[in-house]
């Protein structure tokens, strides 16, 4: 089996490696980063604002932003030398792709370092459509015959990714969503 977060850096011919203004940016090739990406991203909507993490939309709505806060000097000092978080979510998305998986598309990976300490990082990726269907939410609103039926059609996507030799290491509802008309699932984080 192979979790999605061996795969530790995206190839290098799937995108370049940027080292500028503090900090080092990962970008997929041809893809179109939004303006002030990573240093001045502008927060449109924000969907998620925690101690440790926060997300929000950017460009109009195309991106998905996932910022990975370091809590502490002790927390940033532990975290020097693995590689960030971002780029593994980074290698992890594209490499699902690569399998066929749906996924967001990834755009870009940072992170903020000051004195050879990182501050925080950055995941960027197109947003999903708007009528995506987020199993989590679903099950608090359906009678028990729906969420079961629902929670089967995951279980064997599920299935399906182990089967690949796929290892999720955050399998939670909160990390795959529904898009009605691909009448498929996919898989976030």
């Amino acid at each position: 089996m192979k979790s999605i977060f061996q795969s530790n850096v995206p190839s290098p011919d799937s995108g370049s490696l940027i080292r500028r203004d503090g900090f080092t940016v990962f970008a997929a090739p041809g893809t179109e980063m939004p303006e002030g990406f990573p240093e001045n991203i502008a927060r449109e909507k924000v969907l998620k604002e925690s101690g440790s993490v926060a997300a929000y939309l950017c460009g109009g709505g195309k991106y998905f932003c996932k910022i990975y806060k370091f809590r502490n000097l002790l927390h940033s000092l532990k975290r020097t030398f693995r590689t960030p978080r971002a780029f593994r979510c980074f290698a992890g998305a594209q490499l699902l792709a690569e399998y066929g998986f749906q996924t967001p598309k990834p755009i870009g990976a940072a992170v903020r370092y000051r004195g050879g300490v990182p501050l925080y990082q950055i995941l960027l990726t197109e947003s999903l459509p708007e009528n995506t269907v987020y199993p989590g939410n679903e099950f608090k609103q359906a009678g028990f015959d729906e969420a079961e039926n629902m929670l089967c059609a995951l279980a064997a996507f599920a299935a399906k990714l182990h089967q690949a030799g796929f290892i999720h290491g955050d399998m939670s509802l909160r990390n795959f969503y529904f898009i009605p008309e691909k009448n498929t699932f996919g898989v976030i984080d």
